[in-house]
């Protein structure tokens, strides 16, 4: 089976930079667990588990329906295959909104719901920037940015279990059953989130709850980051009021990254190991 160093299709907020530590940190987790991934998004955190844990329960929580973009890579590529000519002889990153007709009579002979508008926007739209329907992708500007490779997801989640609910719907299913490992990469705060599913909604106080959630979960790996500051909020309640830190016992990896040149920041991965426990 491929391995995948990153998801097959183009995913805000996907952990490919992690990659390398989270199968480091798999090292201190049982082989016979049960792996929740509670906001799987693109799938490559499951991916990843069931790569490095194959004897592995690996349930992926698909809410933002990824599955629906795997099933459309086909005519993904289709329309791809049919840009590249419009754009051939235009440099990477060029600016093409004088092709914008051509390429739009391309995408409209598609029904919207078979077309991925998302992995389209990576091929069209400035670096970070994702539309999500045909009104989104035609507001904005077009740039050269049309991949050369056609799509593929070939095996990609075999193995693993889908579901589509609310987070809070597993943390209860599996809260009580023993050798549970559950994945926390939520939508981070202060981060636009337009492009997942009910984005919108989330607020503060549902990263808090997150956060209290953990305190319950006797191993996990949970991912933030410093763009607003909750991590920075707890650490100042621990050391200024004594606060029990829902961190305690854990471990922290952090690593710089970059959405483009214009915009960086730091990546945190916290994880809770079994304690006095051996791979079984």
């Amino acid at each position: 089976m491929k391995n995948y160093s990153q998801s097959p299709l183009p995913f805000q907020g996907q952990k490919r930079k992690f990659v390398k530590h989270f199968k480091e940190a798999l090292k201190a987790f049982p082989d016979k667990a049960t792996y929740v991934d509670l906001f799987g998004g693109s799938g490559l955190l499951s991916h990843t588990i069931k790569q490095e844990k194959p004897l592995a329960r690996v349930i992926w929580n698909d809410y933002d329906n990824f599955a629906h973009r795997l099933e459309c890579i086909p005519i993904t590529n289709e329309i791809l295959a049919q840009l590249r000519p419009i754009v051939e002889g235009k440099a990477k990153g060029e600016r093409i909104d004088h092709l914008k007709p051509a390429i739009l009579e391309v995408i409209k002979k598609y029904p919207s719901d078979k077309v991925d508008f998302i992995s389209l926007s990576a091929s069209l739209l400035f670096s970070g920037k994702y539309a999500t329907s045909l009104k989104g992708l035609e507001k904005d500007n077009f740039y050269n940015c049309v991949i050369k490779t056609p799509y593929s997801s070939e095996g990609y989640l075999r193995g693993v279990e889908r579901r589509s609910t609310d987070y809070r719907n597993l943390i209860d299913e599996f809260a009580k059953v023993e050798n549970v490992v559950f994945i926390l990469d939520p939508p981070y705060l202060s981060t636009d989130v337009s492009s997942y599913t009910g984005g919108n909604y989330w607020r503060l106080k549902d990263y808090m709850q997150i956060v209290k959630c953990l305190s319950t979960m006797p191993m996990y790996v949970y991912f933030s980051s410093n763009k607003g500051q909750l991590l920075d909020l707890f650490d100042f309640l621990c050391n200024e009021y004594d606060f029990p830190s829902p961190f305690k016992g854990t471990e922290r990896i952090i690593i710089n990254t970059s959405v483009n040149f214009l915009s960086t920041y730091e990546d945190i991965m916290i994880y809770k190991t079994p304690k006095h426990e051996t791979n079984q």
